[in-house]
């Protein structure tokens, strides 16, 4: 083992600032040098703490969260043990990756191509998302994300014109593997979470992926379509996004932790 392996295979003492992100950074940076293949039970609470140089409390709040997030579990009387699945997961519904991140991590290289940009007027299911009056002006913007040569999603976002404060619309094209950047730019404001809906749609029965598809020579097929609102930091709905997925390409997984009440049993 190297000098760099040993400093790594051991959880650092953590700053006090920001305590509990630190924890979790740290022992998340542990987890992936561990050799899950020979040993997935993490050391005991308290040999933990000593390591990191926390409480028990601040440890415990962490490791709840990674729980939470299905990076560990726990066996009664038995430990702490990394789920190495979470590990095996290439794209997550949370948290959620970039197109371009997700067509990576799957295995191909990957192309954004933006088809089309312009304002239109907010009809009641956009207005209704974003929070602004039915007719307002609204960008909407048309992406084909390409795996190798090979469509594997298309998005449409819709953003109110008044969050984007007068930007020059001939900067977008600049901004095609993502207009949040471009929204950051134009207001200052970062998106930091989404509410989504999970929807199917057939091809065939979509304007927009009717008309992408024959273009390219693909006949009809199923697409899994999330419909999400994005807030900023300021919980202001910014934009309303259609991101239609060809999940033959793009497989999503996701882990939950199931609440069950066992005890009413």
């Amino acid at each position: 083992m190297t000098e760099d392996n040993m400093v790594d295979s051991v959880p650092r003492r953590v700053r006090k600032t920001d305590l509990k992100s630190q924890v979790e950074e740290e022992l998340v940076r542990f987890i992936k040098h561990m050799d899950l293949a020979v040993n997935r039970k993490l050391p005991r609470e308290e040999e933990l703490a000593r390591m990191l140089g926390v409480s028990r409390i601040t440890l415990r709040s962490v490791l709840d969260d990674l729980s939470a997030k299905g990076m560990i579990f726990r066996k009664h009387g038995k430990g702490t043990f990394v789920n190495s699945s979470f590990f095996e997961m290439k794209a997550s519904f949370n948290p959620v990756m970039h197109f371009a991140d997700m067509i990576r991590n799957s295995g191909y290289e990957p192309r954004v191509e933006m088809i089309d940009h312009q304002i239109v007027k907010a009809d009641r299911d956009v207005a209704g998302r974003l929070e602004i009056e039915e007719g307002s002006d609204a960008l909407v913007c048309d992406k084909i994300f390409y795996a190798d040569k090979q469509i594997c999603a298309v998005t449409r976002d819709y953003i109110p014109l008044s969050y984007l404060n007068g930007v020059d619309m001939a900067e977008l094209d600049r901004y095609v593997n993502s207009v949040f950047y471009f929204m950051y730019k134009a207001s200052g404001k970062k998106l930091e979470w989404d509410k989504v809906e999970l929807n199917a749609v057939y091809s065939r029965d979509d304007a927009l992926l009717d008309r992408l598809l024959k273009a390219a020579g693909i006949g009809p097929k199923a697409f899994l379509l999330l419909k999400g609102v994005n807030f900023d930091e300021e919980g202001t709905p910014a934009v309303y996004t259609w991101e239609y997925v060809d999940t033959e390409i793009l497989k999503y997984s996701q882990i939950r932790k199931r609440i069950l009440h066992y005890e009413d049993v």
